[in-house]
């Protein structure tokens, strides 16, 4: 039997998988919880126990941190930040996936002078008051042991040269309702749109060669990020698995903590929750981020982009997560399906100044989780040609099936279903009539009309099954009639 008759063969007898069950989250589940800080009686001295194995004690030891208060931030406020005291027991000590959390309590002195607006800072002109800091620490497993062993300093977020690159501090606004840092929560509350009842929180994380990288934002969301680690991927790939609140705002920015433009502006927002919004001396990568929700009760009728909601979206949900630069140009993450239990798409778009987007940007991610092995082989096979054995190998046990596809792979998929249709009609001697095709050629017809990305993304979204879909994509890459040579279709794919 020839390749192409395998094929055609394969096709027909295609199971119809039910639908692929979830793959089993590993590791504990993240609680959505408003705060998961303890409580500043953290400072007793009892031993904790790290996964379960056994007890010990952390002896405390010295924060020696100061932010030098004679750097001026932009905005004319200097500020002086000295954490001498000893560090605190530490507690909640937690090991999983390489990295160690703990919450610890502290206390730091503040002296803010220059122009200082009492109504924005906490703190009078010239005023130095002392807080107890309570915040939360996730580092490498092999930094925490470094500290143990006197190594490293105990992270500080007001000395943050004290934290090791890809570690991570958070601070929670609750903790500091009755101090002067309250009015920078306060302001940070109000840019980021959180109902008092939410909280506030701040993350701190240390990339390489000092560079600070601050978000700023609702509680949940921060929480969200600081457990997966901002070193991941972009804060907007994190905060679209943030369910429980509708819609909310983070503030983002790095300081170069190697220059004095970015000490001043680094220890200006810490007592004002002032963001930059604007990229300049030692700040970069200012950015917005805004995350909103749409379901077909709340959102009918309204449109979204590429996405009719009440329409074609149907009885579904959509969120999309909105990144926006200092000099106006944003890129937006949509994530939906059209139908409850459809096929999960990703879909990403860039918008210039003007608010024009460029469709040339624009990509989109499928992810079948836990794949049938059939299905998988068989759209594996149908972007890259792999013979039956290889692609069915790549799934066996609990793999997934990643499909990518950008603005050129649209253009040279459409084409080929163009061509499929014209070979039909040809062998027929009949009019293809979308009307009256049904299963794998009604998607190939589909797929013939397609313009852009989005429009592929709800064809895509909007399949029977994963298994038709499957089926469609398969005769599409052998093509119609005995005469035409199989050939992959343009796309990215990887079993992960």
């Amino acid at each position: 039997m020839s390749f192409i008759d395998r094929i055609r063969s394969a096709v027909v007898s295609l199971p119809k998988p039910p639908p692929a069950p979830q793959k089993a989250q590993t590791g504990p589940a993240l609680p959505a919880v408003r705060d998961t800080f303890t409580a500043t009686a953290n400072t007793v001295a009892s031993p904790v126990s790290l996964d379960g194995r056994g007890t010990y004690s952390v002896a405390p030891d010295e924060v020696s941190g100061k932010l030098d208060g004679k750097i001026t931030g932009p905005k004319g406020i200097t500020v002086s930040i000295e954490a001498s005291a000893k560090a605190s027991q530490k507690t909640d000590v937690k090991s999983e996936d390489g990295y160690t959390t703990y919450t610890v309590t502290s206390e730091a002195s503040f002296t803010v002078g220059g122009k200082v607006n009492a109504g924005v800072v906490g703190f009078g002109a010239n005023q130095t008051e002392g807080i107890t800091t309570t915040y939360q620490v996730r580092m490498s497993d092999e930094d925490y042991q470094r500290m143990l062993d006197g190594e490293i300093p105990e992270p500080n977020p007001f000395d943050p040269t004290t934290m090791p690159p890809g570690s991570s501090i958070m601070m929670n606004s609750s903790d500091y309702s009755e101090t002067g840092l309250s009015a920078s929560y306060r302001q940070l509350s109000l840019d980021s749109k959180v109902k008092e009842s939410e909280g506030t929180s701040m993350v701190f994380e240390m990339g390489e060669d000092n560079q600070l990288t601050v978000t700023g934002g609702p509680t949940e969301a921060i929480e969200n990020s600081f457990k997966l680690g901002l070193t991941l991927g972009p804060v907007s790939a994190h905060i679209g698995n943030t369910t429980s609140l509708e819609g909310f705002t983070l503030h983002t920015a790095t300081f170069d903590l190697d220059s004095e433009g970015g000490l001043g502006s680094y220890g200006e927002f810490l007592v004002t929750g002032d963001m930059p919004k604007e990229n300049g001396d030692g700040v970069s990568n200012a950015a917005k981020i805004e995350k909103l929700d749409f379901d077909s009760t709340s959102s009918a009728g309204i449109k979204i982009g590429p996405f009719s909601v009440g329409g074609e979206i149907g009885s579904s949900h959509l969120n999309q997560v909105t990144t926006t630069l200092p000099d106006g140009t944003s890129t937006t993450v949509s994530n939906f399906s059209l139908h409850p239990g459809d096929i999960p798409i990703e879909l990403h778009q860039t918008f210039g100044p003007d608010g024009e987007e460029d469709l040339s940007k624009q990509t989109m991610t499928m992810t079948l989780t836990d794949v049938n092995d059939t299905v998988g082989a068989y759209i594996y096979a149908a972007f890259t040609g792999a013979d039956h054995d290889t692609a069915v190998a790549q799934f066996e046990g609990d793999a997934d099936l990643v499909l990518t596809l950008g603005h050129d792979d649209v253009e040279a998929i459409a084409e080929r279903a163009q061509a499929y249709i014209a070979d039909w009609e040809k062998a027929t001697g009949r009019t293809w009539d979308e009307e009256f095709q049904l299963g794998s050629d009604r998607l190939i017809g589909q797929l013939a009309g397609v313009e852009s990305v989005a429009d592929i993304s709800q064809i895509l979204a909007g399949a029977t099954s994963d298994g038709q879909l499957a089926e469609g994509l398969l005769l599409l890459s052998a093509g119609f009639g005995r005469d035409t040579e199989p050939a992959p279709l343009s796309g990215d794919v990887k079993a992960a």
